[in-house]
Formats: structure tokens, sequence, C-alpha cells
């Protein structure tokens, strides 16, 4: 670990995190020793990333962040991007994974992000947000100050020490799908590890394989992508639910959600409809009928009521 913080914190400079109120973790040498070699190339290529800076050229601090500014400046940049995470569609997504999450759950948040679209922490009695880049959980804070409800994590090596089955609803949005195969199977375990007896465990945009794509090689896509961000991985509902039963976790439901469409024109158009009520039935209608419409897979699962 000595070796580690120097070069983490060269890359995001001498940032206070007391102040920042966001908590470093660290996870044991043994516990590296047994994670797949790739994840720590995925994890260079997104601390090296800043994606999550759109305003800034420079770290700040949550109480050096203009809040209201970064919100206008979002509205902004929704009006005009024609991705599934922003604008109409993004809120669409958002009341689908609302509707997960137990009202009043200790949630654990892992791969949060930078919390801008986070509607359904006001379900929750408590949220832990974990992410292995610093400038989007100084943002996080920024958006969210309340350090009674909300706790953040920095974990730079992707894996927090964290208390098993300490968490009755587990979020995993838009994680899996983006890490390759042998990190997902890695990444499940410890989620297994950390929910409580019948906690619930939700994974979200999650990139939907189609019927045109299974021929090509079912699953696997690129173990290591042009960029990061980039998929590495998308999975049909079935492999989805293999990858949990094997560890344990019950699936409860199964979703796709957000109608797969061509770039341009048709897409801007197409998003802007998903603020009206038809539009998202007929998304839900779709997708429940023809699966490789889809874009996004949401999957609940339930861990065992006692461990083996």
């Amino acid at each position: 670990m000595e070796l580690v913080q120097p070069l983490v914190m060269r890359r995001f400079g001498q940032v206070d995190l007391q102040r920042a109120g966001i908590e470093a973790r660290y996870p044991s040498p043994g516990f590296l020793s047994s994670l797949p070699s790739s994840l720590f190339g995925l994890l260079l290529g997104e601390l090296l990333s800043d994606r999550y800076s759109y305003l800034m050229d420079e770290v700040r601090l949550p109480d050096e962040i203009d809040v209201e500014e970064e919100k206008r400046q979002l509205l902004l940049m929704e009006e005009r991007h024609s991705g599934p995470e922003h604008g109409p569609r993004r809120a669409y997504a958002n009341s689908l994974l609302s509707a997960e999450v137990p009202q009043g759950a200790h949630l654990l948040d892992y791969g949060c992000g930078s919390g801008r679209y986070k509607d359904y922490y006001e379900r929750c009695g408590s949220v832990t947000c974990v992410d292995v880049n610093l400038h989007a959980l100084l943002h996080l804070r920024a958006f969210f100050p309340d350090r009674e409800k909300i706790k953040v994590i920095w974990a730079p090596l992707g894996f927090a020490d964290l208390k098993p089955g300490s968490f009755d609803c587990l979020m995993a949005s838009a994680l899996i799908g983006y890490v390759c195969p042998s990190v997902a199977e890695r990444l499940v375990d410890e989620f297994a590890f950390l929910l409580a007896p019948r906690g619930r465990l939700i994974l979200a945009l999650v990139p939907a394989l189609s019927y045109s794509e299974w021929p090509v090689g079912r699953s696997r896509l690129n173990e290591n992508p042009k960029r990061p961000g980039a998929f590495h991985c998308k999975y049909s509902r079935r492999q989805l639910r293999n990858l949990l039963e094997k560890r344990g976790l019950r699936t409860l439901n199964a979703g796709r959600h957000l109608l797969k469409l061509p770039r341009g024109f048709v897409r801007v158009s197409t998003n802007r409809l998903y603020r009206h009520r038809p539009m998202q039935v007929l998304d839900r209608l779709l997708n429940s009928v023809v699966p490789g419409l889809s874009t996004w897979h949401i999957l609940a699962a339930e861990k065992a009521a006692t461990s083996k």
C-alpha cells in the first residue's frame, strides 16, 4: 500500500480527505493476491481517465464545487446527449432502480460514480458509497453533503475492506459488463460476502446481449477495451442468472429496459419521449416481447437466509 498511495495521490493531487468527508480504504495484501491480474489494468485506465469533470480542469474539494452551476451544466449536456445515461431516459431508468431499493435500506452503492443521478438515495436509511475514482467521489460529496446518512469511501484498488454481511441492499449500477468476465466473477463473490442474509443485490445498467450478437462468441467481447468506460462484456439474462446462482444468490426478477436506437435524429427525438408515460409503457412492453431490442438489464437477486 505504501507504493500505491503516492502514485494515486500524484494523479489527483494532495487532497485533504478528512475535510472532504471521504475515507480511504485498501484491502490487505493477501486479498490482493487473490484478484485477477486483469483488474489492475482496468483500475489504471479508470484512474488515468477523468470522465467526471466536464466543468473543471482541476480537482476541487466538495465545498469548492458549485453544485448549482454543475446542475445547470448537466441539464445543458442532457439536452444534446443522446445516450441512455442522460436526460429523460436516465430519469426513467432511475425510476426503475428506485422501485428495486427497499424503503429504509442500508445500501452499499458499489462503483457509485459521481452521484449526480442517485435519486434512489432518498429511499435509504443510510448509504455507503465506494468508487476507485477520487474525483467522482468529491463530486458525489458535494451533491450529498449529509455525512451522517452518506458515507463515502475511496477504494483506489477497487475493493474496500468492509465488514461481511453488513448491508441489506447492494447496488452495482453500470459496473458488471464494464469489467472483463474474470473481474465480474470476483466482484459478485464480494457482493455475496458483503450482503446480510436475505440481503438484496441489484445489478443495473448491465449491457444486454441481443440475439444478433450471440453467434459472435456469446458474452465475451474484449478483455482490454480501447478506452476506459467501454464495454468488456454483454450478457443475456440467463448468463446473469448463472453468474449469481453459482454464488448462492437467487434471482428475484430480471427486466430489460431502454430500446436500442440508431444514432442521430431518431435517438435524440425518441429520448425526449421517455419523459411521457406512454413511451415508458411501450418500452417495457417491447423489451418483454423482443429481447434483442433492449440496451440494458436490471436484475434483482437475494442472498440465502442462512450461509452454508
